[in-house]
């Protein structure tokens, strides 16, 4: 978990961040201002989907979700 709050440049409490929308407005506020290059591209890439395919990405998000959590179970 602290790689990948180096690596996205957040700090560990938007991993207990309780909806999709507390996560949007806290990436908007500390990362699009001062964001990594690699979150500055992620956006980009996010903001040329379309509706359709940005449900697509959230479908897959939470199935990899559900299967750390199997994972972690085991």
């Amino acid at each position: 978990m602290r790689r990948l709050c180096r690596f996205f440049g957040v700090s560990l409490d938007y991993f207990g961040l309780e909806s999709a929308e507390a996560c949007e407005v806290y990436l908007q506020r500390h990362l699009v201002e001062v964001g990594t290059p690699i979150v500055h591209a992620i956006q980009a890439q996010a903001d040329a989907l379309s509706p359709r395919a940005a449900s697509n990405v959230l479908v897959l998000m939470a199935w990899a979700e559900r299967g750390e959590k199997v994972f972690a179970s085991r």
